[in-house]
């Protein structure tokens, strides 16, 4: 879905009857005219929240479009400094605005992150996928971001090298621990969690493969060479 599509999908939203859903749980302990109040507001707020959500998006990508055109001249902060907008206010604008364009189908999610979601989500140590597998869950709290990040393999973004620490017959038990853990998942962002860890397995395992059959071909040229020297 691209960014128009997205954007006529809330306006379409924002024109449907509302109904709120609190009151079937609670119906028979809530007097009428309370529930009418209660309803009415729920709608307002919901129906204003939506349309701060499309506003926030344009703003970030009125931002964005500044950014590039002043950013060549170096004329960018001059800019932020003539409308009073501080640089960590724009520095966030401009991250959320990274996230609008990986998820323009969420919008709404974007815009409830919090400012402290958004550096975090933004951050360059976080790896694409584990970014979409949050996506797609909707994390919003910094906490169960970061909690989601723990119960995955986040791979050292300052080096390509892959350590071995174990040996085989301990790797061996660690894959058989995380069959059973994955036997006993009962939440479905703990099952999205281990399909990231298991997705970083698979290439750290092409990694450790490639490293195996260099130092196979090296120890093939280093025979063949003293084969020739004897």
């Amino acid at each position: 879905m691209n960014t128009k599509n997205a954007l006529d999908k809330l306006r379409g939203e924002l024109s449907t009857s509302y109904k709120s859903s609190f009151f079937n749980e609670v119906l028979e302990v809530i007097e009428g005219n309370i529930k009418g109040i209660v309803s009415k507001n729920e709608e307002i707020f919901f129906t204003e929240f939506k349309k701060s959500s499309i506003s926030l998006f344009h703003q970030c990508k009125a931002l964005s479009e500044i950014n590039t055109a002043l950013k060549k001249d170096g004329l960018f902060m001059d800019w932020c400094k003539h409308v009073q907008l501080t640089k960590d206010k724009a520095s966030e604008m401009l991250k959320r605005h990274e996230l609008y364009i990986h998820f323009p189908q969420n919008q709404i999610w974007v815009s409830s992150l919090s400012v402290s979601a958004v550096k975090l989500l933004t951050h360059k140590a976080l790896e694409l996928e584990q970014l979409y597998d949050i996506a797609e869950l909707e994390l919003k709290g910094v906490e169960e971001i970061k909690e989601f990040l723990s119960a995955t393999l986040i791979s050292n973004p300052q080096t390509d090298e892959v350590v071995i620490d174990s040996t085989p017959d301990e790797i061996i038990n660690e894959f058989k621990d995380i069959k059973i853990r994955i036997n006993e998942i009962k939440e479905s962002k703990n099952i999205i969690a281990y399909k990231s860890q298991i997705k970083s397995l698979k290439r750290d395992m092409e990694e450790i493969e490639k490293l195996i059959l260099e130092q196979e071909k090296k120890e093939v040229d280093k025979n063949q060479t003293n084969l020739f020297q004897s």
